[in-house]
């Protein structure tokens, strides 16, 4: 990208990712002078979550940024609203919202969690030829057609899928799915389906440990 400006281009160049996170930032800056043009790199890299790896910067489970590379300190409530920023030693305290709220959301999330798992896992044994039952502490339903693709699909709180004995390995990854549903609720399939079909790209994929999902990335 060119931009030109009282005598000045700056030139900028980028580099991204199969994930479409930018790795490189080149700016290039040529005055009227005629002289070499000025030209600065800046590389930036990625986890496999797709969060930014800089010196300082720390996240925890969630994702959120504890920590950055100025040395400020962030403090989250249980709803990710920030609750205190801390810089330079002094820190910054936000109002918090009250908690009656924030209590019903999450429960909410949840229960609409439950309301999918056991809806579908009623129509899937029900219609579907699904044979339920629990293993690793998850509801896990197999056998039948129609809920699940390649090998499960965790929706809500029940696991479809076509093996009759999934591994611990299996279970761990889909039981993060699970907590991922009791997280966002119903719009997390949508959240789910929007952050993409190639597993090895999905970040909600990649955050329950695509490895125990045995996928060939």
């Amino acid at each position: 990208m060119d931009d030109s400006q009282a005598g000045v281009t700056t030139r900028r160049d980028y580099a991204f990712d199969d994930n479409t996170n930018r790795t490189a930032l080149t700016t290039t800056i040529d005055d009227v002078d005629g002289g070499t043009p000025t030209t600065n790199t800046v590389n930036s890299t990625y986890d496999s979550a797709d969060r930014l790896i800089a010196p300082g910067t720390v996240y925890d489970a969630f994702g959120r940024t504890t920590a950055q590379a100025g040395g400020a300190q962030n403090a989250y409530y249980a709803n990710d609203l920030v609750r205190q920023i801390t810089a330079d030693g002094d820190p910054l305290r936000m109002p918090p919202r009250p908690v009656f709220p924030v209590r019903v959301a999450f429960l909410c999330s949840r229960r609409q969690a439950r309301i999918v798992g056991v809806g579908l896992a009623y129509v899937g044994s029900r219609y579907l030829g699904y044979r339920c039952r629990y293993s690793y502490g998850m509801r896990v339903c197999s056998g039948g057609i129609g809920l699940h693709s390649r090998g499960g699909a965790t929706l809500g709180t029940t696991f479809f899928t076509p093996k009759r004995n999934p591994d611990a390995a299996l279970m761990r990854h889909e039981k993060r799915h699970r907590s991922q549903w009791k997280r966002y609720g119903f719009r997390f399939g949508y959240m789910y389906l929007r952050a993409g079909t190639n597993a090895c790209r999905n970040k909600w994929e990649r955050r329950a440990n695509w490895k125990d999902g045995d996928y060939p990335c």
